[in-house]
């Protein structure tokens, strides 16, 4: 099962200086409910992580990674997003671009398939 670590570890990698164009937040779900970052509602792509499953969920929004990436708890998605939502330890990561014109790197994050791969619950 991958780390948060071992998931920033591989952006860095495999984005090199490009890394420079996202801001990274890591956040439980009430901090990423309520955070005023500079970023934070900006295009991204967004990541659940919890100790116990590891990556849940990746998905990308061209719009507000943010707001995209809570609408998974509302909905409940693949009947487990609430419950994983109402735990402390789940994480959610958002890879945030930082100018909008830049939104194209966002689809090449969202593409990347070592990332995708990441995901290991079953549903």
């Amino acid at each position: 099962m991958q780390s948060i670590n071992d998931i920033r570890k591989y952006f860095t990698e495999q984005f090199g200086v490009l890394a420079e164009k996202f801001e990274i937040y890591e956040f439980d779900v009430a901090e990423t409910k309520t955070s005023n970052e500079i970023y934070v509602s900006n295009p991204g792509v967004y990541v659940y992580w919890n100790p116990k499953h590891g990556v849940v969920r990746v998905g990308v929004s061209m719009k507000n990674s943010r707001k995209r990436a809570l609408t998974h708890l509302d909905k409940n998605t693949g009947g487990i997003m609430r419950a994983l939502g109402d735990d402390s330890s789940t994480k959610i990561l958002l890879f945030n671009i930082r100018e909008k014109n830049d939104s194209h790197w966002v689809i090449a994050l969202g593409a990347c398939p070592t990332i995708r791969a990441y995901k290991n619950l079953g549903r």
